[in-house]
């Protein structure tokens, strides 16, 4: 399942961050690269067949993730153009962001290839809540 990482995210006044698919931004130079990858669906645990890496970076706005996806077969990338919380059989990457570091509750953020996205809260041995909007407010505050 995850791969827990302790990240001190350098938090910048004002990141600039343009939601583009471009990695221009000076915030991105100083950001940490991830490589830590496992394979959630079909075998959990399972070893990548692509490489992908993240970049993870702050300011008063959010959390920016960016990520570097290269498939050697790129032709065989499932993905569709469907409703959000619904690309379930696509390949996605994806994020669980736990902010108390309790491994109590947490939150995930998923996309696919489309830009389809795809987010939940997670509590402790309960079924992810895919409900919830990330764009909103989380259950309970």
């Amino acid at each position: 399942m995850p791969v827990p990482l302790d990240l001190d995210l350098e938090h910048h006044h004002d990141a600039q961050i343009v939601i583009d698919a471009r990695m221009d931004e000076s915030a991105w130079g100083e950001a940490p690269v991830i490589d830590e990858r496992v394979v959630y669906w079909p075998a959990p645990d399972g070893v990548p067949e692509v490489h992908a890496r993240a970049r993870l970076t702050t300011d008063e706005e959010g959390i920016y993730v960016f990520y570097e996806v290269i498939d050697p077969e790129p032709d065989k990338v499932r993905v569709r153009i469907t409703l959000r919380d619904n690309m379930w059989g696509d390949d996605m990457v994806g994020i669980y962001l736990d902010p108390a570091g309790t491994a109590q509750r947490g939150y995930l953020f998923f996309v696919n290839p489309a830009g389809v996205q795809a987010d939940a809260t997670r509590l402790a041995n309960q079924d992810d809540v895919f409900a919830w909007d990330a764009s909103g407010s989380p259950p309970g505050g």
